[in-house]
């Protein structure tokens, strides 16, 4: 008997509006090189990641696995838990976009951000929305519950805005599982570092 994971890997609405808006005229390819990505195992159980080209790095469990294929021209990082647990459904997973920034405040994004949730997926429920500080840096946070394919989950952007660039990190768990996942989305987050170029 087969068992087919299903992955949903959920992007923040602000920055599904930009990519349509900016889609005719993003041409950026999304083809990488070892030169400006790489990832080397460590021992705390988690393997950092660098995206030299994009100006960030991040740090995933080792358990975890980079998905190769990203979805929309602005996704710069997606991994996915490589559970091989057939029972389990769904595919918990973190993305990152790498979305323009226009002089839009976290405020004014968070704010695009539940407006269009309403707008476009009024089943969606926003359950939080704060702003926060991680290493110093403002983060605007967002949380939303919803089912996707007869699985209940919960997703929550954070989204750091630097000059002229908004690094979304969008994590993605089912709802009745995300204690356990939490500290590792945690972690995930709060190893994230901008590059200085």
């Amino acid at each position: 008997n087969f068992t087919m994971k299903r992955t949903i890997v959920s992007l923040p609405f602000f920055a599904l509006l930009l990519f349509i808006a900016t889609s005719c005229s993003n041409s950026a390819s999304q083809e990488t090189t070892e030169e400006n990505e790489k990832s080397t195992p460590v021992e705390n159980g988690f393997t950092p990641y660098t995206d030299n080209e994009s100006g960030f790095s991040i740090s995933y469990p080792n358990d975890w696995r980079i998905v190769d294929t990203l979805v929309q021209p602005m996704m710069v990082f997606v991994v996915i838990e490589d559970n091989p647990d057939t029972t389990d459904m769904f595919s918990e997973n973190l993305s990152i976009l790498k979305i323009p920034n226009r002089g839009e405040t976290i405020d004014a994004i968070l704010e695009q951000n539940v407006n269009a949730v309403h707008q476009y997926r009024p089943e969606y429920k926003v359950s939080s929305k704060k702003i926060t500080t991680k290493k110093g840096l403002e983060v605007g946070q967002v949380t939303m519950n919803f089912e996707e394919l007869g699985i209940q989950l919960e997703t929550t952007s954070s989204f750091f805005v630097r000059d002229t660039v908004i690094f979304s990190i969008t994590q993605t768990s089912e709802e009745k599982n995300k204690s356990e996942y939490l500290p590792l989305f945690d972690q995930m987050v709060h190893s994230f570092e901008w590059l200085d170029h």
